[in-house]
């Protein structure tokens, strides 16, 4: 695996255990009135890679679920980065690009 390649997948587990650790805190902080994690930081990890972690966060945690710009922002991030992915995936495997 290049290093860019390992830097990637580095970053990407790295950035989603940070936001999945963000929604917890949160919603562990929200059952106990406390000092919250602001929505704006936790749609912006998710928007910089960290949106499967969002998505783990939302559903094991249950936070979140019922606000809209939630429930269709992180969706929406994860299945960009889905089409990033697979377009890498496409291009690295048989030299083609998607677009």
């Amino acid at each position: 695996m290049e290093f860019f390649e390992l830097s990637g997948v580095l970053y990407l587990s790295v950035i989603n255990l940070i936001t999945l650790i963000a929604f917890g805190l949160d919603k562990l902080f929200a059952v106990r009135k406390q000092f919250r994690v602001s929505e704006k930081a936790l749609l912006t990890l998710s928007a910089v890679g960290g949106c499967v972690g969002a998505l783990v966060g939302m559903v094991l945690f249950h936070h979140k679920t019922s606000k809209p710009k939630f429930r269709y922002t992180v969706p929406i991030l994860f299945c960009i980065y889905l089409f990033l992915l697979i377009a890498y995936l496409f291009e690295l495997n048989f030299g083609f690009t998607i677009a």
